[in-house]
């Protein structure tokens, strides 16, 4: 068996690719250091980068053009030899394995080793994204599709394709639509879609997911604000500031990631809006009054709730949270809530979390208090899809 010296040296585009993953789906979700050992003195490897959120999964393998290192001077053998036929290969590869092995434990990019062998293959997203400098005949340079009769259609994207849809398409639940309605595209259009630019297949999208007519959509690219929603920095301190030692060391927070995961962009602007709320509330910490919980229901039938509250000593912060939460739920007939308490020990802010799935059911009490609130909460709007 291998150790870490002997695991393969990324690529410069297999580092650039995860690095936008990272930025597109977290830390948590993201493996590129993918190889792993069935049984003793056997090793395999995954696709280059894999993301795993929920039921949510891309199997993405990367390639690269070295022409320092280049086996063949004719770019065109390359693109087949290595796009066309190896990659395909490794990705076909990969979905084999996943269907065949009890067990895959491989590392984030957090560093944790976790077990993806039960990733859901019913819906998942095959890329090849490729990177080369020098130019590719006219055939190659606008493939954008392979059909394989094993795994089905799997995607193809230049690098700097994948670099602009990832920076317009902010969230991972996005890119997966994109993907779905790219492939839908394809099986409606066949082979009618080559040479079709990568940014029609995206105008086309954020204008409309009817397939069936081709139309000129690319001028509402500019009118696509790509935003920056600042929820990585929300992430990135969220587990630093949980004051539960057993939730701070555990992979339990992965939970709420994934359902953030899950929201469109303007519904991450609004976990963002109430959760820095919450923690200025909290940091300014208002003498006259308790501040009511931040609250909203996302379009996936997600409820989010936001507490900030006083340091009042002898308070049972986890019941506190888990009254709220759980009335929330009730109250909007929801299966999925998540509740974030702030509070300050001492002058640093610090939360709580909790998470609660399961089916709603009728409780006379709950009942009651819902009958009984007075608070009117905002209305909920539906909003645009993209502009």
């Amino acid at each position: 068996m291998k150790g870490k010296e002997g695991l393969k040296k990324k690529t410069i585009s297999e580092e650039l690719v995860t690095l936008i993953n990272v930025n597109v789906f977290f830390k948590e979700f993201t493996f590129s250091k993918n190889e792993f050992y069935p049984q003793r003195g056997e090793q395999k490897e995954l696709a280059d980068n894999i993301i795993i959120i929920d039921d949510l999964l891309f199997v993405i393998q990367i390639k690269e053009r070295n022409c320092d290192n280049a086996t063949t001077n004719n770019v065109d053998n390359w693109f087949l030899n290595k796009v066309k036929k190896k990659a395909k290969d490794q990705i076909k590869n990969t979905i084999r394995y996943f269907n065949k092995y009890e067990e895959i434990i491989v590392e984030n990019e957090k560093k944790e080793r976790i077990d993806v062998s039960k990733a859901n293959l019913s819906a998942v997203n095959k890329l090849v994204v490729y990177k080369c400098d020098e130019k590719l005949n006219k055939e190659n340079r606008e493939c954008k599709f392979f059909d394989s009769n094993e795994v089905g259609v799997i995607h193809v994207l230049n690098y700097e394709d994948y670099y602009w849809v990832c920076k317009y398409l902010t969230t991972p639940i996005e890119l997966d639509r994109y993907l779905k309605f790219r492939e839908k595209f394809y099986n409606c259009h066949g082979t009618n879609v080559v040479g079709f630019p990568e940014q029609y297949f995206l105008s086309h999208f954020i204008t409309t997911l009817d397939v069936s007519k081709v139309g000129d959509y690319r001028d509402n690219l500019s009118k696509l604000d790509i935003g920056n929603n600042d929820i990585f920095s929300v992430v990135s301190n969220f587990q630093n500031i949980m004051v539960d030692e057993e939730q701070k060391k555990s992979t339990k927070y992965y939970l709420l990631l994934a359902e953030l995961a899950k929201l469109s962009r303007v519904e991450i602007e609004q976990f963002v809006l109430r959760y820095k709320s919450a923690l200025e509330d909290v940091k300014k910490d208002k003498e006259d009054k308790m501040n009511l919980p931040y609250r909203f229901v996302a379009t996936n039938r997600v409820g989010f709730v936001f507490i900030p509250v006083k340091e009042e000593g002898e308070m049972d912060y986890n019941n506190f949270l888990n009254v709220n939460v759980e009335y929330f739920k009730y109250k909007h007939r929801l299966e999925k809530c998540i509740g974030v308490l702030f509070y300050k020990v001492n002058d640093d802010v610090v939360i709580n979390w909790t998470f609660f799935k399961r089916e709603w059911k009728f409780n006379q009490t709950l009942n009651d208090l819902v009958n009984l609130e007075t608070v009117n909460e905002m209305k909920i709007i539906k909003p645009k899809r993209y502009y």
